[in-house]
């Protein structure tokens, strides 16, 4: 690899960071792959990048905006769906899981979770956004793939603490 390789991967990365940083729907933006492992980086890498949204706190401003509806398909749908996939990836593997629909089979390989967000679905969409933020705090504890900055402005953002 050339330096040159480098610095243009680089470059790109930050010029991609600097404009999503002006767009206050992304809460934070992840690495993978080479992106996440520079010295990895050659003449074949790509950037590896996986945007943090504002799943949760979209469904809980049009739930207070009333618009019940599009809250609930953002918040019983989109942010459980993606909470599931978060734990998928982050868990052992297990035969018993569907890895193409990570909402079925969930009380199978993780009674827990299912339990939570069984429960949580039968809140008012203000009280599941809560829910759910609180529960991607409690299952990412401390790992340092969960924007825990961004956990703490959402909460803030809303009056939660």
């Amino acid at each position: 690899m050339t330096a040159g390789t480098r610095e243009r991967f680089e470059q790109y990365l930050w010029t991609v960071r600097d404009r999503l940083a002006r767009d206050d729907r992304i809460l934070g933006l992840v690495g993978m792959g080479s992106t996440a492992e520079r010295h990895r980086v050659d003449e074949w890498s790509d950037h590896d990048l996986a945007l943090v949204v504002a799943k949760v706190h979209l469904g809980a401003g049009k739930a207070r905006r009333g618009e019940t509806l599009a809250a609930s398909a953002l918040l019983r749908g989109d942010a459980v769906t993606h909470l599931l996939t978060a734990v998928a990836a982050l868990s052992h593997v297990d035969n018993r899981a569907d890895y193409l629909d990570p909402r079925r089979r969930i009380e199978l390989t993780r009674p827990d979770l299912a339990t939570s967000l069984t429960d949580a679905l039968r809140l008012d969409e203000v009280a599941l956004a809560r829910r759910l933020l609180d529960l991607v705090g409690s299952l990412a504890g401390d790992r340092p793939e969960c924007p825990h900055a961004a956990l703490a402005v959402l909460r803030a953002r809303h009056g939660w603490g």
